[in-house]
Protein backbone atom coordinates (compact mmCIF):
# COMPACT_ATOMS: atom_id res chain seq x y z
CA UNK A 1 0.00 0.00 0.00
CA UNK A 2 2.61 2.56 1.03
CA UNK A 3 4.50 1.88 -2.69
CA UNK A 4 1.13 2.37 -3.98
CA UNK A 5 1.23 5.83 -2.71
CA UNK A 6 4.48 6.29 -3.26
CA UNK A 7 4.32 5.53 -7.09
CA UNK A 8 0.84 7.52 -7.61
CA UNK A 9 3.02 10.52 -5.97
CA UNK A 10 5.39 9.88 -8.84
CA UNK A 11 3.21 9.60 -11.67
CA UNK A 12 1.67 12.72 -10.51
CA UNK A 13 4.51 14.61 -10.09
CA UNK A 14 6.10 12.88 -13.82
CA UNK A 15 2.89 14.21 -15.83
CA UNK A 16 2.89 17.97 -13.88
CA UNK A 17 6.52 18.60 -13.99
CA UNK A 18 6.64 19.37 -9.66
CA UNK A 19 6.38 17.46 -6.73
CA UNK A 20 3.41 20.08 -5.51
CA UNK A 21 -0.20 19.75 -3.48
CA UNK A 22 -1.57 17.03 -6.30
CA UNK A 23 1.23 15.07 -6.12
CA UNK A 24 0.97 14.86 -2.39
CA UNK A 25 -2.72 14.55 -2.45
CA UNK A 26 -2.58 11.47 -4.94
CA UNK A 27 -0.45 9.76 -2.84
CA UNK A 28 -2.50 10.14 0.47
CA UNK A 29 -5.98 9.16 -1.52
CA UNK A 30 -4.16 6.04 -2.88
CA UNK A 31 -2.94 5.25 0.79
CA UNK A 32 -5.81 5.15 2.66
CA UNK A 33 -7.95 3.86 -0.34
CA UNK A 34 -9.74 1.49 1.95
CA UNK A 35 -10.29 -1.38 -0.28
CA UNK A 36 -6.63 -1.17 -1.57
CA UNK A 37 -5.79 -1.41 2.15
CA UNK A 38 -8.33 -4.18 3.02
CA UNK A 39 -7.43 -6.55 -0.17
CA UNK A 40 -3.41 -5.93 0.87
CA UNK A 41 -3.63 -6.71 4.28
CA UNK A 42 -5.91 -10.22 3.41
CA UNK A 43 -2.77 -11.27 1.68
CA UNK A 44 -3.81 -11.11 -1.43
CA UNK A 45 -2.38 -10.52 -4.73
CA UNK A 46 -4.66 -7.28 -5.35
CA UNK A 47 -2.06 -4.89 -3.67
CA UNK A 48 0.94 -6.18 -5.78
CA UNK A 49 -1.11 -6.38 -8.86
CA UNK A 50 -2.20 -2.45 -8.21
CA UNK A 51 1.67 -1.85 -7.20
CA UNK A 52 2.95 -3.05 -10.60
CA UNK A 53 0.24 -1.31 -12.85
CA UNK A 54 1.54 2.21 -11.33
CA UNK A 55 4.78 1.02 -11.76
CA UNK A 56 4.31 0.40 -15.26
CA UNK A 57 2.79 3.49 -15.79
CA UNK A 58 5.43 5.63 -14.40
CA UNK A 59 8.02 3.63 -16.57
CA UNK A 60 6.58 4.14 -19.89
CA UNK A 61 5.89 8.12 -19.02
CA UNK A 62 9.30 8.03 -18.23
CA UNK A 63 9.96 6.01 -21.36
CA UNK A 64 8.18 8.35 -23.64
CA UNK A 65 10.45 11.19 -22.98
CA UNK A 66 13.84 9.73 -22.08
CA UNK A 67 14.12 5.89 -23.94
CA UNK A 68 17.12 4.28 -21.95
CA UNK A 69 18.10 1.00 -21.36
CA UNK A 70 17.70 0.96 -17.57
CA UNK A 71 14.21 1.94 -17.68
CA UNK A 72 13.65 -0.81 -20.08
CA UNK A 73 15.31 -3.64 -17.94
CA UNK A 74 12.69 -2.29 -15.44
CA UNK A 75 10.00 -2.79 -17.33
CA UNK A 76 10.57 -5.94 -18.69
CA UNK A 77 10.96 -7.12 -14.88
CA UNK A 78 7.66 -4.95 -14.02
CA UNK A 79 5.72 -6.50 -16.87
CA UNK A 80 7.60 -10.28 -16.45
CA UNK A 81 6.38 -9.92 -12.46
CA UNK A 82 3.03 -8.85 -13.45
CA UNK A 83 1.96 -11.96 -15.98
CA UNK A 84 3.64 -14.23 -13.52
CA UNK A 85 1.23 -12.44 -10.53
CA UNK A 86 -1.80 -12.36 -12.61
CA UNK A 87 -2.36 -13.48 -16.72
CA UNK A 88 -4.66 -10.38 -16.95
CA UNK A 89 -1.65 -8.27 -16.49
CA UNK A 90 -1.67 -8.38 -19.86
CA UNK A 91 -4.24 -5.58 -20.12
CA UNK A 92 -2.67 -2.85 -18.29
CA UNK A 93 0.78 -4.21 -20.14
CA UNK A 94 -1.29 -4.02 -23.62
CA UNK A 95 -2.21 -0.45 -22.98
CA UNK A 96 1.12 0.79 -21.54
CA UNK A 97 2.81 -0.75 -24.58
CA UNK A 98 0.49 0.66 -27.19
CA UNK A 99 0.55 4.03 -25.95
CA UNK A 100 4.18 4.22 -25.75
CA UNK A 101 4.28 3.10 -29.60
CA UNK A 102 2.25 5.82 -30.46
CA UNK A 103 3.59 8.79 -28.41
CA UNK A 104 7.33 7.57 -27.53
CA UNK A 105 8.63 8.39 -31.59
CA UNK A 106 10.37 5.49 -33.52
CA UNK A 107 13.35 5.60 -30.15
CA UNK A 108 10.37 4.55 -28.02
CA UNK A 109 9.35 1.91 -30.20
CA UNK A 110 12.84 -0.09 -31.02
CA UNK A 111 14.31 0.61 -27.72
CA UNK A 112 11.46 -0.09 -25.28
CA UNK A 113 8.08 -1.40 -26.81
CA UNK A 114 9.68 -4.18 -28.96
CA UNK A 115 11.97 -5.54 -26.32
CA UNK A 116 9.22 -5.39 -23.74
CA UNK A 117 6.65 -7.03 -25.82
CA UNK A 118 9.16 -10.15 -26.54
CA UNK A 119 9.66 -10.27 -22.54
CA UNK A 120 5.97 -10.56 -22.16
CA UNK A 121 5.30 -12.39 -25.19
CA UNK A 122 8.60 -14.87 -23.55
CA UNK A 123 6.74 -15.13 -19.89
CA UNK A 124 3.31 -16.01 -21.45
CA UNK A 125 4.62 -18.63 -23.64
CA UNK A 126 6.73 -20.40 -20.77
CA UNK A 127 3.63 -20.22 -18.78
CA UNK A 128 1.67 -21.94 -21.11
CA UNK A 129 3.78 -24.48 -22.13
CA UNK A 130 4.18 -25.27 -18.54
CA UNK A 131 0.60 -25.19 -17.77
CA UNK A 132 0.25 -27.59 -20.75
CA UNK A 133 3.19 -30.18 -19.66
CA UNK A 134 2.05 -30.02 -15.96
CA UNK A 135 -1.80 -29.58 -15.84
CA UNK A 136 -2.94 -30.63 -19.49
CA UNK A 137 -4.61 -27.43 -19.69
CA UNK A 138 -4.18 -24.39 -21.93
CA UNK A 139 -5.41 -21.55 -19.77
CA UNK A 140 -5.60 -21.32 -16.18
CA UNK A 141 -7.80 -22.95 -14.23
CA UNK A 142 -9.77 -20.25 -12.80
CA UNK A 143 -10.39 -19.34 -16.59
CA UNK A 144 -12.58 -22.66 -17.01
CA UNK A 145 -14.08 -22.45 -13.66
CA UNK A 146 -15.40 -18.50 -13.98
CA UNK A 147 -15.96 -18.47 -17.96
CA UNK A 148 -16.07 -21.66 -19.34
CA UNK A 149 -19.30 -22.81 -20.84
CA UNK A 150 -20.42 -19.13 -19.34
CA UNK A 151 -22.82 -17.43 -21.42
CA UNK A 152 -21.20 -14.01 -22.22
CA UNK A 153 -24.65 -11.77 -21.93
CA UNK A 154 -24.56 -13.53 -18.42
CA UNK A 155 -20.83 -12.37 -17.21
CA UNK A 156 -21.36 -9.07 -19.16
CA UNK A 157 -24.81 -8.19 -17.49
CA UNK A 158 -23.27 -9.02 -14.31
CA UNK A 159 -19.98 -6.88 -14.72
CA UNK A 160 -21.84 -3.78 -15.55
CA UNK A 161 -24.09 -3.59 -12.96
CA UNK A 162 -21.03 -3.91 -10.53
CA UNK A 163 -19.43 -0.81 -12.58
CA UNK A 164 -22.56 1.12 -11.95
CA UNK A 165 -22.12 0.63 -8.35
CA UNK A 166 -18.39 1.77 -8.54
CA UNK A 167 -19.15 4.92 -10.95
CA UNK A 168 -21.74 6.02 -8.03
CA UNK A 169 -18.83 5.52 -5.35
CA UNK A 170 -16.23 7.81 -6.02
CA UNK A 171 -15.39 6.60 -9.40
CA UNK A 172 -17.91 9.39 -11.16
CA UNK A 173 -15.76 11.95 -9.02
CA UNK A 174 -12.41 10.34 -9.78
CA UNK A 175 -13.67 11.01 -13.68
CA UNK A 176 -15.16 14.16 -13.23
CA UNK A 177 -12.04 15.67 -11.91
CA UNK A 178 -9.93 13.91 -14.92
CA UNK A 179 -11.67 15.98 -17.00
CA UNK A 180 -10.95 19.14 -15.66
CA UNK A 181 -7.16 17.88 -15.65
CA UNK A 182 -8.10 16.50 -19.02
CA UNK A 183 -8.44 20.50 -20.40
CA UNK A 184 -5.53 21.16 -19.24
CA UNK A 185 -3.76 20.22 -22.94
CA UNK A 186 -0.17 19.75 -21.86
CA UNK A 187 -1.76 16.69 -19.89
CA UNK A 188 -3.68 15.06 -22.34
CA UNK A 189 -1.40 12.68 -23.59
CA UNK A 190 -0.73 11.32 -20.03
CA UNK A 191 -4.06 11.52 -19.14
CA UNK A 192 -4.67 9.38 -21.53
CA UNK A 193 -2.86 6.86 -20.78
CA UNK A 194 -4.01 6.36 -17.22
CA UNK A 195 -7.50 6.16 -18.15
CA UNK A 196 -7.05 3.90 -21.27
CA UNK A 197 -5.49 1.66 -18.08
CA UNK A 198 -8.36 2.34 -15.87
CA UNK A 199 -10.75 1.42 -18.95
CA UNK A 200 -8.98 -1.83 -19.93
CA UNK A 201 -9.08 -2.98 -16.53
CA UNK A 202 -12.95 -2.42 -16.24
CA UNK A 203 -13.96 -3.76 -19.44
CA UNK A 204 -11.78 -7.00 -18.68
CA UNK A 205 -13.75 -6.50 -15.34
CA UNK A 206 -16.98 -6.73 -17.03
CA UNK A 207 -16.13 -9.10 -19.69
CA UNK A 208 -15.37 -11.81 -16.93
CA UNK A 209 -18.84 -10.67 -15.01
CA UNK A 210 -16.96 -8.66 -11.82
CA UNK A 211 -15.87 -10.28 -8.53
CA UNK A 212 -17.46 -12.98 -6.33
CA UNK A 213 -17.53 -10.23 -3.54
CA UNK A 214 -19.18 -7.22 -4.52
CA UNK A 215 -21.68 -7.92 -1.19
CA UNK A 216 -19.01 -6.10 0.64
CA UNK A 217 -20.31 -2.81 -0.71
CA UNK A 218 -16.64 -1.30 -2.53
CA UNK A 219 -14.23 -2.26 -5.20
CA UNK A 220 -13.41 -5.77 -6.19
CA UNK A 221 -9.99 -7.18 -7.07
CA UNK A 222 -10.23 -6.45 -10.50
CA UNK A 223 -11.17 -3.22 -9.97
CA UNK A 224 -9.03 -1.74 -7.32
CA UNK A 225 -5.71 -0.99 -9.72
CA UNK A 226 -8.44 0.47 -12.29
CA UNK A 227 -9.53 2.68 -9.56
CA UNK A 228 -6.22 3.39 -8.34
CA UNK A 229 -4.64 4.19 -11.79
CA UNK A 230 -7.35 7.41 -11.62
CA UNK A 231 -6.28 8.99 -8.71
CA UNK A 232 -3.29 11.02 -9.77
CA UNK A 233 -5.63 11.90 -12.83
CA UNK A 234 -7.96 13.32 -10.52
CA UNK A 235 -5.70 14.95 -8.00
CA UNK A 236 -4.21 16.75 -11.54
CA UNK A 237 -7.69 18.37 -11.71
CA UNK A 238 -8.34 19.80 -8.67
CA UNK A 239 -6.19 22.99 -9.40
CA UNK A 240 -8.38 23.78 -12.83
CA UNK A 241 -11.09 22.87 -11.32
CA UNK A 242 -10.67 26.01 -8.25
CA UNK A 243 -9.56 28.08 -11.66
CA UNK A 244 -12.76 27.48 -12.85
CA UNK A 245 -14.69 27.90 -9.89
CA UNK A 246 -13.00 31.63 -9.79
CA UNK A 247 -14.73 32.27 -13.01
CA UNK A 248 -17.47 35.38 -12.32
CA UNK A 249 -19.81 34.80 -10.21
CA UNK A 250 -22.66 33.25 -12.20
CA UNK A 251 -20.32 30.71 -13.21
CA UNK A 252 -19.06 29.84 -10.04
CA UNK A 253 -22.69 29.52 -8.73
CA UNK A 254 -23.19 26.99 -11.60
CA UNK A 255 -20.34 25.19 -10.42
CA UNK A 256 -21.47 24.99 -7.21
CA UNK A 257 -24.65 22.99 -7.82
CA UNK A 258 -22.30 20.89 -10.31
CA UNK A 259 -20.12 19.59 -7.47
CA UNK A 260 -22.22 19.27 -4.87
CA UNK A 261 -24.51 17.92 -7.04
CA UNK A 262 -21.69 15.60 -8.18
CA UNK A 263 -20.84 14.19 -4.95
CA UNK A 264 -24.94 13.85 -4.15
CA UNK A 265 -25.22 11.60 -6.68
CA UNK A 266 -22.08 9.65 -5.92
CA UNK A 267 -22.47 8.91 -2.51
CA UNK A 268 -26.24 9.17 -1.94
CA UNK A 269 -27.23 8.12 -5.04
CA UNK A 270 -24.50 4.80 -4.33
CA UNK A 271 -26.84 4.09 -1.39
CA UNK A 272 -29.97 4.26 -3.79
CA UNK A 273 -28.11 2.08 -6.38
CA UNK A 274 -27.13 -0.59 -3.79
CA UNK A 275 -30.77 -0.79 -2.22
CA UNK A 276 -32.23 -1.17 -6.38
CA UNK A 277 -29.42 -3.45 -6.87
CA UNK A 278 -30.11 -6.02 -3.54
CA UNK A 279 -31.63 -8.34 -5.58
CA UNK A 280 -29.44 -8.86 -8.55
CA UNK A 281 -26.78 -10.85 -7.69
CA UNK A 282 -24.61 -9.02 -5.56
CA UNK A 283 -25.58 -9.82 -2.62
CA UNK A 284 -25.04 -5.94 -1.41
CA UNK A 285 -27.26 -5.26 1.76
CA UNK A 286 -29.38 -2.52 1.72
CA UNK A 287 -28.53 1.33 2.63
CA UNK A 288 -28.63 1.48 6.72
CA UNK A 289 -29.96 4.93 8.34
CA UNK A 290 -26.04 5.50 9.51
CA UNK A 291 -24.56 4.97 5.80
CA UNK A 292 -27.04 7.48 4.45
CA UNK A 293 -26.50 10.37 7.33
CA UNK A 294 -23.03 9.83 6.74
CA UNK A 295 -23.45 10.54 2.95
CA UNK A 296 -25.84 13.69 4.06
CA UNK A 297 -22.77 14.92 6.02
CA UNK A 298 -20.49 14.47 3.58
CA UNK A 299 -22.46 16.57 1.04
CA UNK A 300 -22.98 18.97 3.62
CA UNK A 301 -18.81 19.99 4.05
CA UNK A 302 -18.71 20.07 0.00
CA UNK A 303 -21.97 22.40 -0.12
CA UNK A 304 -20.17 24.76 2.83
CA UNK A 305 -16.79 24.79 0.92
CA UNK A 306 -18.13 25.36 -2.34
CA UNK A 307 -20.23 28.35 -1.13
CA UNK A 308 -17.29 29.89 1.12
CA UNK A 309 -14.28 29.51 -1.20
CA UNK A 310 -12.82 32.44 -3.34
CA UNK A 311 -9.61 30.91 -4.68
CA UNK A 312 -7.69 32.66 -6.86
CA UNK A 313 -7.08 31.94 -10.57
CA UNK A 314 -3.66 29.74 -10.59
CA UNK A 315 -1.47 26.54 -12.07
CA UNK A 316 -0.79 23.37 -11.02
CA UNK A 317 0.40 24.01 -7.75
CA UNK A 318 -2.50 26.35 -5.54
CA UNK A 319 -0.93 29.33 -4.26
CA UNK A 320 -1.30 29.87 -0.47
CA UNK A 321 -4.42 31.11 -0.87
CA UNK A 322 -5.90 28.66 -2.52
CA UNK A 323 -4.23 25.13 -0.16
CA UNK A 324 -7.47 25.18 2.15
CA UNK A 325 -10.21 24.94 -0.93
CA UNK A 326 -7.59 22.40 -2.50
CA UNK A 327 -7.70 20.25 0.47
CA UNK A 328 -11.06 20.18 0.96
CA UNK A 329 -11.74 18.95 -2.73
CA UNK A 330 -9.03 16.34 -1.85
CA UNK A 331 -10.27 15.98 1.22
CA UNK A 332 -13.87 15.42 0.14
CA UNK A 333 -12.95 12.62 -2.72
CA UNK A 334 -11.17 10.90 0.13
CA UNK A 335 -14.82 10.99 2.00
CA UNK A 336 -16.61 9.91 -1.28
CA UNK A 337 -14.27 6.79 -1.97
CA UNK A 338 -14.13 5.58 1.60
CA UNK A 339 -16.68 7.31 4.43
CA UNK A 340 -19.68 4.66 3.55
CA UNK A 341 -17.25 1.68 3.48
CA UNK A 342 -15.52 2.63 7.03
CA UNK A 343 -18.37 3.81 8.81
CA UNK A 344 -19.89 0.23 7.67
CA UNK A 345 -16.81 -1.46 9.23
CA UNK A 346 -16.73 1.02 12.21
CA UNK A 347 -20.57 -0.74 12.94
CA UNK A 348 -20.21 -4.23 11.91
CA UNK A 349 -16.40 -4.46 11.53
CA UNK A 350 -14.34 -5.41 8.55
CA UNK A 351 -15.29 -7.94 6.30
CA UNK A 352 -14.56 -11.92 7.16
CA UNK A 353 -12.76 -11.14 9.82
CA UNK A 354 -14.80 -13.15 12.32
CA UNK A 355 -15.27 -15.45 9.36
CA UNK A 356 -11.37 -15.71 9.00
CA UNK A 357 -10.83 -16.62 12.99
CA UNK A 358 -13.41 -19.16 12.61
CA UNK A 359 -11.92 -20.96 9.60
CA UNK A 360 -8.53 -21.38 11.30
CA UNK A 361 -10.20 -23.07 14.92
CA UNK A 362 -12.46 -24.80 12.54
CA UNK A 363 -9.23 -25.91 10.65
CA UNK A 364 -7.40 -26.72 13.91
CA UNK A 365 -10.27 -28.88 14.81
CA UNK A 366 -10.21 -30.71 11.37
CA UNK A 367 -6.48 -31.44 12.40
CA UNK A 368 -7.64 -32.87 15.62
CA UNK A 369 -10.26 -35.30 14.43
CA UNK A 370 -8.76 -36.90 12.16
CA UNK A 371 -5.04 -38.89 11.09
CA UNK A 372 -2.40 -37.34 8.86
CA UNK A 373 -3.91 -39.58 5.88
CA UNK A 374 -7.39 -38.42 5.92
CA UNK A 375 -9.24 -36.41 3.03
CA UNK A 376 -12.09 -33.29 3.88
CA UNK A 377 -14.09 -32.05 1.71
CA UNK A 378 -14.42 -27.81 1.77
CA UNK A 379 -15.90 -24.91 0.45
CA UNK A 380 -13.73 -22.28 1.90
CA UNK A 381 -10.19 -23.98 0.31
CA UNK A 382 -7.43 -21.69 1.70
CA UNK A 383 -7.96 -21.29 5.74
CA UNK A 384 -9.46 -24.83 6.01
CA UNK A 385 -6.85 -26.92 4.47
CA UNK A 386 -4.04 -24.31 5.48
CA UNK A 387 -5.03 -24.96 9.49
CA UNK A 388 -6.04 -28.64 9.12
CA UNK A 389 -3.20 -29.56 7.31
CA UNK A 390 -5.06 -32.25 5.33
CA UNK A 391 -5.41 -33.06 2.09
CA UNK A 392 -8.90 -31.41 0.88
CA UNK A 393 -11.08 -32.20 -1.80
CA UNK A 394 -12.19 -28.32 -3.37
CA UNK A 395 -16.07 -28.56 -4.14
CA UNK A 396 -16.22 -25.39 -6.04
CA UNK A 397 -13.24 -26.56 -8.33
CA UNK A 398 -10.95 -23.73 -7.84
CA UNK A 399 -8.22 -26.23 -7.68
CA UNK A 400 -10.12 -29.34 -9.57
CA UNK A 401 -10.20 -29.71 -13.10
CA UNK A 402 -13.19 -31.78 -13.45
CA UNK A 403 -15.06 -29.29 -11.46
CA UNK A 404 -13.96 -26.13 -13.23
CA UNK A 405 -14.84 -27.93 -17.23
CA UNK A 406 -18.07 -28.59 -16.03
CA UNK A 407 -21.35 -25.98 -17.10
CA UNK A 408 -22.82 -24.08 -13.98
CA UNK A 409 -25.53 -24.29 -11.97
CA UNK A 410 -28.27 -22.11 -13.18
CA UNK A 411 -30.51 -22.04 -9.90
CA UNK A 412 -29.16 -19.65 -8.07
CA UNK A 413 -27.86 -15.68 -9.76
CA UNK A 414 -23.68 -16.15 -11.61
CA UNK A 415 -21.58 -15.37 -9.20
CA UNK A 416 -18.05 -16.11 -10.60
CA UNK A 417 -15.87 -19.48 -9.25
CA UNK A 418 -19.02 -20.13 -7.23
CA UNK A 419 -21.30 -21.76 -9.22
CA UNK A 420 -20.34 -25.04 -10.35
CA UNK A 421 -19.61 -28.02 -8.13
CA UNK A 422 -20.59 -31.49 -8.35
CA UNK A 423 -21.20 -33.47 -5.70
CA UNK A 424 -21.88 -37.21 -6.88
CA UNK A 425 -17.96 -36.67 -8.09
CA UNK A 426 -16.57 -35.06 -5.18
CA UNK A 427 -18.60 -36.97 -2.19
CA UNK A 428 -19.52 -40.53 -3.96
CA UNK A 429 -16.07 -41.30 -6.31
CA UNK A 430 -13.76 -39.12 -3.94
CA UNK A 431 -14.87 -40.45 -0.95
CA UNK A 432 -13.42 -38.06 1.87
CA UNK A 433 -13.36 -39.46 5.48
CA UNK A 434 -14.85 -35.66 6.33
CA UNK A 435 -16.75 -33.51 4.66
CA UNK A 436 -16.27 -30.22 6.37
CA UNK A 437 -18.57 -27.97 4.43
CA UNK A 438 -21.09 -28.87 1.55
CA UNK A 439 -21.35 -26.65 -1.65
CA UNK A 440 -23.64 -23.14 -2.53
CA UNK A 441 -26.69 -24.02 -2.69
CA UNK A 442 -26.63 -27.55 -0.90
CA UNK A 443 -27.21 -28.24 2.77
CA UNK A 444 -30.15 -30.03 4.66
CA UNK A 445 -31.01 -31.21 1.32
CA UNK A 446 -27.40 -33.20 0.89
CA UNK A 447 -27.66 -34.44 4.30
CA UNK A 448 -29.71 -37.75 3.26
CA UNK A 449 -27.81 -38.44 0.24
CA UNK A 450 -24.96 -38.10 2.26
CA UNK A 451 -26.60 -40.50 4.87
CA UNK A 452 -27.12 -43.25 1.99
CA UNK A 453 -23.32 -42.74 0.87
CA UNK A 454 -22.32 -43.57 4.34
CA UNK A 455 -21.64 -40.55 5.96
CA UNK A 456 -22.82 -39.72 9.46
CA UNK A 457 -23.74 -36.22 10.77
CA UNK A 458 -21.18 -35.60 13.93
CA UNK A 459 -19.87 -32.96 16.33
CA UNK A 460 -16.91 -32.62 18.77
CA UNK A 461 -16.86 -33.86 22.01
CA UNK A 462 -14.12 -33.19 24.76
CA UNK A 463 -11.03 -31.59 23.98
CA UNK A 464 -11.88 -31.29 20.50
CA UNK A 465 -14.72 -29.31 21.19
CA UNK A 466 -12.64 -26.97 23.22
CA UNK A 467 -10.91 -26.34 20.19
CA UNK A 468 -13.23 -24.44 18.21
CA UNK A 469 -14.23 -22.42 21.44
CA UNK A 470 -16.80 -19.97 21.37
CA UNK A 471 -17.38 -19.95 17.56
CA UNK A 472 -20.62 -20.46 15.74
CA UNK A 473 -22.59 -23.80 15.76
CA UNK A 474 -21.08 -26.36 12.94
CA UNK A 475 -23.62 -26.01 9.68
CA UNK A 476 -22.53 -29.16 8.95
CA UNK A 477 -20.01 -32.10 9.69
CA UNK A 478 -20.19 -35.62 8.68
CA UNK A 479 -17.82 -38.35 8.71
CA UNK A 480 -17.81 -41.85 6.87
CA UNK A 481 -18.66 -44.19 9.33
CA UNK A 482 -16.13 -47.00 9.91
CA UNK A 483 -13.08 -44.71 8.19
CA UNK A 484 -9.77 -45.42 10.13
CA UNK A 485 -8.71 -41.93 9.76
CA UNK A 486 -11.23 -40.53 11.91
CA UNK A 487 -10.95 -40.11 15.69
CA UNK A 488 -13.91 -41.13 16.80
CA UNK A 489 -13.62 -40.90 20.39
CA UNK A 490 -13.71 -37.32 19.80
CA UNK A 491 -16.75 -37.49 17.99
CA UNK A 492 -20.51 -38.08 18.58
CA UNK A 493 -23.34 -38.91 16.52
CA UNK A 494 -25.67 -35.75 16.01
CA UNK A 495 -28.64 -38.44 14.72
Amino acid sequence: VIGCALLAMSITAEIAGDHGWAALAAGVMTGVFAPLVFWSLRGMEVGLFTLLTLASALLVLRSSRNPRTSSTVVLGAVVASGLLTRTDFLVPTVVCLVWLAVTGGPAGRRRVVVPVAVVGAAVLVGQTTFRVAYYGDLLPNTYYLKLWLIPLSTRVSRGVLVLGVQLTMGVGLLLALTWFAYRAVRWRSALILLVAGAGGLGAYAVYVGGDAWEQFGFADRYLVPAVVLLVPAACLGIAPLLDRIAAPADQRRSLRMVVVGALGVSIIGRELLVATVAEGGLGIDAATPERLVASVVVVAIVAVMATSSRPAVGATRPARGRVAPFALIAFTLILAMNAPVILEWWRVGPPHVADDSYAARYGELLNVITTDDASIAVVWAGALPYYSRRTSIDLLGKSDVRIAHEPPHTEQAFRPGHDKWDFDYSIRDLRPDVVAQVTIGSGEEYLSTMRDLGYVQVRPIGAAAEVVGPAPPLKILMARLGSPHVRWDLLERVD
